[in-house]
């Protein structure tokens, strides 16, 4: 990778990519108990897990309980107190990490957590108490990789402002690009891991190159193509940030969104490069602000260029898909795989339920 046009791996970036071949390598720490996806009914379970939601409920008959939803990195249960509810809605809080001690039953057809008849059953935990692969998961592809093809991809560039912008964001500043190499596309919806921004970014290149390939006869600046799959997401270094409980969104991320600090953002880096081409910026800048296609999918515009079109959909398409894969894991973990197909849980995201063929499906099996 050092070899690469003008790239010298600097020492922040080292470690980062040090960072990520040693966490791949770990498994989550025994200790911390079972993941969501792998609590069986009738499970005895002592496991760490994080409050997503809480509210205090009474009975018919004045007998208060504590509703929660439990969560970890493969997903959410229901947690139910009966028995020390005022207790523990005092102590937890959202996003408190605790390990919790109870049964796995069966209620309304999903799995419930009942927290043990203990002042003990639930033990808040500190940070450094607790194992973080617990709440945030890896990307599973070799981000040393990745990070060599988007420099190749820089490499090919041939417009000069567009080379030397991306050399600013993508080497020369290298605490961002070791946020860029960190940073999650998501907290659930899609690539919701760390490294999930980059293998987005990637992924959407490819597909937009593809694209293009495939209309030979139109006049399509490949250069803003590239470029607009390797910016379109870069607000999102500043949205999320990773904690040792998981995913969050920062003020900045609630307030403002990605799409508008990732305008910002390029304007500060476009600045950094004398006599930057301000209608090329403006094409940038249209790229981030209508990638997500539709105003009801939040764009404050349309894609009005071809180059804006081949993003939306290069970025539409594989985040589509990954919902998909990620949906379709997760069914598989809760199903098995014996079965040809499964049909999975209601997905809110995609607005459907998706057939899902189970490993032993029978195809090509003589």
């Amino acid at each position: 990778m050092e070899g690469s046009g003008f790239l010298k791996l600097g020492d922040l970036l080292r470690e980062k990519m040090d960072e990520f071949s040693d966490e791949a390598e770990k498994t989550v720490s025994q200790k911390d108990g079972k993941l969501v996806s792998e609590m069986d009914v009738d499970d005895y379970s002592r496991s760490v897990l994080k409050v997503t939601s809480k509210r205090m409920q009474t009975t018919r008959d004045g007998k208060h309980f504590l509703l929660l939803t439990l969560a970890d990195r493969s997903g959410m249960i229901r947690g139910i107190d009966w028995h020390n509810a005022e207790l523990n809605d005092k102590r937890l809080k959202i996003g408190t990490v605790a390990r919790f001690d109870g049964k796995i039953s069966l209620f309304d057809s999903k799995k419930q957590f009942n927290i043990r008849n203990s002042k003990n059953a639930v033990q808040i935990l500190s940070t450094g108490e607790f194992d973080p692969k617990k709440f945030v998961e890896i990307t599973s592809r070799d981000v040393r990789e990745l990070y060599d093809n988007l420099i190749k991809l820089l490499d090919r560039i041939n417009d000069d402002d567009i080379r030397e912008l991306l050399k600013e964001i993508f080497v020369k500043d290298e605490r961002f690009a070791v946020a860029f190499l960190e940073a999650p596309a998501a907290v659930t919806v899609h690539h919701g891991y760390k490294g999930g921004l980059i293998e987005h970014s990637m992924d959407v290149a490819k597909l937009a190159e593809q694209m293009t390939a495939n209309y030979p006869g139109m006049d399509i600046n490949m250069d803003i193509v590239i470029a607009g799959s390797l910016l379109h997401d870069i607000g999102k270094v500043r949205e999320y940030s990773i904690k040792p409980s998981g995913i969050e969104r920062t003020s900045q991320g609630e307030l403002i969104g990605h799409i508008v600090i990732g305008v910002n953002m390029l304007h500060e880096y476009a600045m950094k490069v004398k006599g930057f081409d301000s209608e090329l910026l403006t094409e940038l800048e249209h790229i981030i602000l209508s990638h997500h296609g539709e105003v009801e999918w939040g764009a404050p515009v349309l894609p009005k260029t071809i180059e804006a079109m081949i993003i939306h959909g290069a970025d539409n398409i594989d985040s589509k898909v990954a919902q998909f894969r990620e949906w379709s894991e997760k069914t598989l973990e809760e199903n098995g795989t014996n079965d040809k197909y499964h049909w999975s849980n209601y997905n809110k995201y995609l607005s459907r339920r998706i057939r899902v063929r189970g490993i032993n499906n029978g195809e090509g099996v003589e």
